[in-house]
Formats: C-alpha cells, structure tokens, sequence
C-alpha cells in the first residue's frame, strides 16, 4: 500500500452572532466548567466555528451548544434533524443566544506533499 502525505487547507467564514444578553459572565463560566475554557462570547464564537469546521454545518447536534440555528449564504434555516434524521428540530431545541450565517465554505487547497517510502 502507498502512502501518500498530502496537505489541505481549507477557509470557512461564518457570522457568529452571540446575544450578551443570554451568554453573559455566569453562563459562559458556567459552560467553560463543563466544555473548553472560555472567558467570552469572542470563545464561544471561536469553539463554535471550530466545531463547524470539523463536524460540517450538516452534522446537528453540537457537543456544548446542542442544535444551533445555522444560515446558508442566501439566509434560509439550514434544516436539521434529530439523532433518528427523520424528525425535524423544532423551533424551541435550538440553542439560545447563539445563530450563523454561513458566508463561504468549503474553499480549501490539496497539495500532495510527498509519497512516504
């Protein structure tokens, strides 16, 4: 079998919106003391769109987050569905305070680096 090292790169660009108001100090301390360490909504943005990058905007359920509300680039709801992927997530499951705009995905560069011997 050959192995080949190839490298990708790859740029996502989401509009994050967190509301203050429901993601303030207690409720991100709260979050940090269960997920990863955040101090502020610019972290909860920043561990949100590195969960995306990694899971897809089509994955659902968000570990830390739960179900978010998710817009593609012209602004229709991206539908989602529950673990069964029959029943759709209904308006109150999403999590609150939290949605995205999805402005590009899915650039991304492949280059083959070198075949490993």
């Amino acid at each position: 079998m050959e192995k080949i090292e190839i490298e990708v790169s790859r740029t996502d660009q989401y509009l994050i919106m967190v509301d203050p108001e429901v993601w303030n100090d207690q409720k991100i301390k709260e979050w940090a003391s269960v997920f990863f360490q955040a101090k502020n909504t610019i972290d909860i943005a920043r561990h949100l769109a590195n969960s995306l990058l990694i899971l897809g905007v089509n994955h659902g359920f968000i570990e830390g987050f739960g179900y978010v509300k998710i817009f593609n680039q012209k602004g229709y709801l991206i539908k989602q569905y529950k673990g069964n992927y029959t029943e759709p997530v209904s308006d109150d499951e999403y999590c609150e305070g939290i949605a995205v705009h999805l402005v590009s995905i899915e650039d991304y560069e492949t280059e083959v680096l070198h075949p490993i011997v």
